[in-house]
């Protein structure tokens, strides 16, 4: 993949980008300053600064992860939101389609 971009006046940036499915349901993204994972939602499982040997997302975590929680309001509209909202949460993508 390449990507240009414009970055002053008369001057352009081009820095390709290597996009491979590494396992089924797993891309990674890497140019000459990082790698990353995403799974099939496009959650980031691994983040790499190239040149360093860090993982900055935890073995058992995701980054990049949307979700969803309920929102009643007990007194006000909008922005009263309770604490038992945590138990509410729920994944908002369920799948990501490139065509």
């Amino acid at each position: 993949m390449l990507v240009v971009s414009a970055q002053r006046r008369h001057h352009i940036m081009i820095q390709i980008v290597d996009l491979m499915e590494t396992a089924p349901g797993v891309i990674r993204l890497r140019n000459q300053f990082v790698e990353a994972k995403l799974n099939y939602i496009c959650e980031v499982s691994s983040l790499k600064i190239l040149g360093g040997s860090k993982e900055l997302v935890a073995a058992d975590k995701l980054a990049n992860v949307f979700v969803m929680f309920d929102d009643i309001p007990l007194y006000w509209d909008a922005w009263d939101v309770m604490d038992y909202h945590l138990e509410t949460r729920r994944p908002a993508v369920k799948q990501v389609r490139f065509d």
